[in-house]
């Protein structure tokens, strides 16, 4: 890991499934939480991050490799040149 932003073993579980492309209804579902809750998680991780968007952490997380992906080789390129990344 080329980074750490002190996350939570929650915040990284909620982080690892919206690198994944899950929304946060769906993440809630997944880890029996409610959507505030993950929410939270994602406003405490923006803070931690320094960001305040949800694809650039995202792109983030994978281009400092704090998680692993699923994401397509082509479409992470494309989420990096949005991001200027």
């Amino acid at each position: 890991m080329s980074i750490n932003w002190n996350l939570s073993d929650r915040e990284y579980e909620v982080l690892k499934l919206l690198v994944n492309g899950n929304s946060n209804s769906q993440i809630a579902e997944k880890l029996s939480i409610t959507i505030h809750t993950v929410k939270a998680h994602i406003t405490s991780m923006y803070a931690k991050a320094g960001i305040h968007s949800r694809v650039l952490l995202a792109v983030k997380a994978v281009k400092l490799d704090i998680v692993d992906y699923n994401i397509p080789d082509e479409e992470l390129s494309k989420l990096k040149n949005i991001c200027g990344i």
